[in-house]
């Protein structure tokens, strides 16, 4: 789906997916190592123009959409080193009639996804564990000024008592006089 959004690539990928099928229709045994040597200058010729493209869209006094157009580079180049390699290797070796390639990379690409999920796990754990120990320390800087307020409040009405008894000895003492 994520190459829906990038046609130059979608299109490159599908002329290599229909080369591919052309290609099982003659497969020799024997080309197999000639026909990995082109893939894998094939992947190097793609790499080198998707550089070349980003490079020239990166480069100054480039005018009108030039954010749109480095933006657009640099998502080609990501998602080609993402997603269209790591696809078009596992084509060619399906087509190749090699299964055993493609279902190592598929039980490669899921141990990486559940190390990821993981991974993931772990620091959502925690971050909700930093949140609660925060919400926890909240809770009891709450509750201690609170206590505080209590006890502030406590010693001002025991100072207005004793000052109030100061006031009444002295006004019993000011009458016995």
């Amino acid at each position: 789906r994520s190459l829906l959004a990038l046609p130059p690539l979608a299109r490159f990928l599908n002329a290599y997916l229909t080369g591919l099928n052309e290609l099982r229709r003659c497969l020799l045994p024997g080309a197999f190592p000639s026909i990995r040597l082109v893939h894998s200058k094939l992947i190097a010729d793609a790499k080198m123009a998707l550089q070349a493209n980003e490079r020239a869209a990166l480069t100054p006094g480039l005018r009108g959409e030039a954010t749109k157009l480095r933006e657009a580079a640099a998502k080609m180049k990501a998602e080609f080193d993402k997603c269209v390699e790591p696809y078009m290797q596992i084509s060619l070796e399906v087509a190749l009639g090699s299964f055993d390639y493609a279902i190592a990379e598929a039980d490669k690409a899921r141990a990486e996804a559940e190390k990821k999920a993981a991974v993931l796990a772990a620091e959502k754990a925690r971050v909700e564990a930093e949140e609660r120990a925060k919400a926890e320390a909240e809770e009891l800087a709450a509750r201690l000024k609170a206590e505080a307020e209590t006890v502030a409040a406590e010693a001002a009405i025991a100072q207005m008592k004793v000052e109030e008894e100061e006031h009444s000895v002295e006004e019993r003492e000011s009458t016995d006089m």
